[in-house]
């Protein structure tokens, strides 16, 4: 074989990988924008499960309760004091939330991000939600948000 048909398949190599390449993130893109609604919806049914179960359970937690403020945000809440509220947000490819806390007997108030995950697939092209680092179910990001919630409750302060 000459010079010009081994630089030939080496090219050709490098396309098809390419092409493979592009054929795989395209594939993982659709997968994830196909996905984002079923985990959207998984993480809010596990939410409300969660919380009901909770407030229904603990009576100093029995005015907590989660609710959909609209299709892109779900709200849990005490409506009364001490108070504590989580905003779980919808945004394109993103979920985020944000806690915010009211103590008025101890002069305290606090807000913080509670993180940000990002909607994708795995290595298998199955729908999942990222940190960056780790791959997530939605009950593992949800647990993640409602454990300060819960222990809210837990805290005399």
């Amino acid at each position: 074989m000459g010079m010009a048909a081994r630089k030939l398949e080496e090219v050709k190599a490098r396309q098809q990988r390419a092409d493979e390449s592009l054929r795989l993130t395209l594939a993982a893109s659709d997968a994830a924008n196909d996905g984002a609604p079923h985990l959207w919806d998984d993480l809010r049914d596990y939410v409300e499960s969660e919380v009901k179960q909770f407030s229904e359970g603990l009576p100093a937690a029995k005015h907590l309760s989660s609710y959909r403020d609209n299709e892109n945000k779900l709200v849990v809440e005490t409506n009364v004091l001490p108070i504590v509220k989580l905003e779980i947000v919808r945004s394109g490819m993103y979920v985020q939330a944000s806690r915010w806390e009211l103590r008025p007997q101890c002069n305290s108030e606090k807000l913080a991000k509670a993180g940000r995950y990002k909607f994708t697939v795995d290595r298998k092209l199955n729908p999942c939600l990222t940190d960056g680092e780790n791959v997530l179910h939605p009950t593992q990001v949800a647990d993640r948000w409602l454990k300060p919630v819960f222990d809210f409750f837990d805290d005399p302060a």
